[in-house]
């Protein structure tokens, strides 16, 4: 099943590439793009700026209510990123960012490392606060991302919120500028209640050459994950008796209806915990799909799909604090199938 939440995750970030696209429209122009996968606790956070925009220098993501979380207590890793950024010490003319990977760990509120960020960015008591650490392309780079639960007005737009801080990139070592960042989350409980679930995004830069914010140059970003009632159906028959082919067989259904030219993943292997990809098949208007295998002693066979996807535009964005709300897109959401086990 890891296997093919990572594959969703992987469909989640090529949806976002092409949500996360588009013209410039303000200092900063963001673009957020939320995967989720339903009965697991993964959360994927994608999200982007061009790099002529503005330096960011705070992004909070405001979790909808029907999500929760369960922070982890310090030291635990709580997911891992993928980061670009612009190595501006290194040539701030640079065609490309440096991309790099790394993990996101639980760390004390208190802790020295975020302390500027703490203190600039953020400040106040923190229900919880993250580490990103990524590197690659020779550079480095950490930030932190404040966990706290919202209050006043902000409770309306869901019970958490999160706080990802950057430093300006005169205090960097290499002088790293945010350029996007793929957060893959645990800890989160999904809605069981089928709808759409709006992620919010309020985005800040810096003043030109400055460490201080330039709050009136804030912006918003949306998400929309829905949650549709989506059952994916898998079962297996053997071609001949006594034979080793068996034909596997399902159908999806979407909010009760039949849900045609989906592609299927499927994954197999001899070990519940060993499943690797067996191939993709498309779903016929009908909303079914049918592949063969031949098994030896037992396979374990389980089926996913990603169901959503791309971008809404400014039309689709709905502003909720005050600042122009830029642009929206449409989130994937993973749906998959029981495990089968298959034997000879």
């Amino acid at each position: 099943m890891k296997i093919l939440i990572r594959a969703v995750a992987a469909a989640v970030a090529g949806v976002a590439a092409m949500a996360l696209s588009g013209p410039a429209f303000a200092a900063i122009n963001p673009r957020l793009s939320v995967g989720t996968v339903p009965g697991s606790s993964k959360v994927t956070i994608e999200s982007r700026v061009a790099m002529s925009d503005d330096s960011i220098a705070r992004m909070q993501v405001y979790v909808p209510t029907g999500f929760s979380l369960k922070a982890p207590v310090g030291g635990t890793q709580v997911g891992t990123a993928t980061s670009t950024a612009h190595w501006t010490q290194r040539d701030p003319n640079a065609p490309a960012p440096v991309k790099m990977v790394g993990t996101v760990k639980a760390v004390a509120t208190t802790d020295p490392a975020i302390s500027w960020e703490a203190a600039n960015c953020a400040p106040g008591a923190h229900q919880a606060a993250w580490l990103v650490q990524v590197q690659g392309g020779d550079d480095s780079w950490t930030y932190p991302i404040f966990v706290d639960a919202t209050s006043g007005n902000e409770t309306q737009f869901g019970p958490l919120k999160l706080t990802a801080c950057f430093k300006p990139t005169s205090l960097e070592p290499n002088g790293n500028k945010f350029i996007s960042m793929s957060l893959a989350l645990n800890g989160f409980t999904s809605p069981t209640t089928a709808g759409t679930y709006r992620w919010r995004s309020l985005w800040t830069p810096y003043n030109v050459n400055a460490t201080t914010l330039n709050t009136g140059a804030s912006v918003e970003a949306q998400s929309m994950s829905r949650m549709p009632s989506a059952v994916l159906t898998i079962s297996s028959k053997r071609v001949a008796k006594g034979g080793d082919r068996f034909v596997l067989s399902g159908k999806l259904l979407v909010d009760g209806e039949a849900f045609g030219r989906a592609r299927i993943t499927l994954i197999h292997g001899v070990a519940k915990t060993k499943l690797t990809s067996m191939g993709r098949v498309t779903t016929t208007k009908a909303g079914t799909f049918a592949a063969k295998i031949r098994v030896k002693t037992i396979q374990y066979v389980q089926a996913g799909t990603t169901i959503g996807g791309g971008d809404l535009g400014t039309g689709g964005c709905t502003a909720s604090f005050g600042v122009p709300c830029v642009s929206a897109s449409d989130a994937r959401v993973a749906v998959l199938s029981r495990l089968i086990a298959i034997r000879r």
